[in-house]
């Protein structure tokens, strides 16, 4: 019927989630990313400790993470890519081709990543995610 806390810590978030950068930084002042047919971002993804793959969600357009909590999350899911790193590595790279959202018009998407164990199972908490602006 009740609980006690003791001895609770904060701590930083490179120590439970990756974090990701974006080449080349070239986000509006609004903080997104913008995507072109003749800009091909990548995505950089710096990793946790004992990571030995790194998966990275791709959201569909308009499609915002933080609208599909827990389970419903798969519904805005565009792809998902996974890089296995090499031993001593501690960030993965992909690249976000303009093509890979098909069709759609301007508009916008969201990336995350998490990092996977050697034993398949996640390893913290998602990133934060990064809005991309994908454009014609």
């Amino acid at each position: 019927a009740s609980i006690a806390v003791l001895e609770a810590k904060l701590l930083p978030d490179t120590l439970i989630c990756p974090q990701i950068t974006i080449t080349p930084a070239n986000s509006g002042s609004y903080g997104a990313y913008a995507i072109t047919a003749s800009s091909e971002p990548t995505v950089k993804v710096r990793t946790i400790k004992d990571t030995e793959q790194v998966e990275l969600e791709l959201s569909k357009t308009n499609f915002f993470f933080e609208n599909f909590p827990g389970s419903k999350s798969r519904e805005a899911i565009l792809t998902v890519k996974k890089v296995r790193l090499k031993s001593n590595e501690s960030e993965a790279s992909f690249k976000i081709p303009r093509s890979l959202y098909g069709e759609a018009k301007n508009g916008y998407s969201q990336v995350r990543a998490r990092c996977i164990g050697k034993d398949g199972k996640n390893l913290g908490e998602f990133s934060a995610p990064v809005t991309l602006e994908i454009l014609d």
